[in-house]
């Protein structure tokens, strides 16, 4: 992966985890130094199946109705940053409905993605840190985690 790839692919993940992964995961393990970013999350859902209470546990120690074993902890890598891209390039709406419900199409500053994605991977456009924002940063996040858009 060539250096702005990288740095592309982990400010996405940045972006996720500071402003629009929230609503949906938590995340576990979380490192946001330059070249070694990574996150691992698991979604809100899974966590209350196993057990967990929101408002009187700690999702990382067990307690008599929480087993945090059966969590399934997820790490998001670069790596997987732009296999979710990828998935975006061949496929502008990768299978789901934006958040608004009226169009097909993963949105980024009112434009769409695909072309935005098709840039970065080929080389010919780097200013992808320049338009992302957490909306889309969350959807990628999500194709990334789920290989399709699960929430909102």
């Amino acid at each position: 992966m060539n250096e702005k790839l990288q740095e592309a692919a982990e400010n996405t993940i940045i972006t996720a985890v500071e402003g629009g992964i929230g609503y949906w995961s938590h995340v576990k393990d979380y490192s946001h130094k330059e070249g070694q970013v990574t996150v691992t999350v698991a979604t809100n859902e899974q966590i209350e199946d196993a057990g967990y209470d929101f408002y009187t546990s700690d999702p990382d120690e067990a307690t008599a109705d929480y087993d945090p074993a059966k969590v399934e902890w997820v790490t998001i890598t670069p790596a997987s940053i732009v296999t979710a891209w990828r998935k975006v390039a061949e496929n502008d709406h990768a299978g789901c409905i934006n958040r608004y419900g009226n169009d097909s199409h993963i949105f980024c500053g009112g434009t769409s993605l695909k072309a935005k994605v098709i840039g970065l991977l080929t080389g010919s456009n780097d200013d992808y840190v320049d338009w992302e924002d957490s909306d889309s940063a969350d959807n990628v996040f999500q194709l990334a985690l789920f290989g399709k858009l699960v929430y909102g």
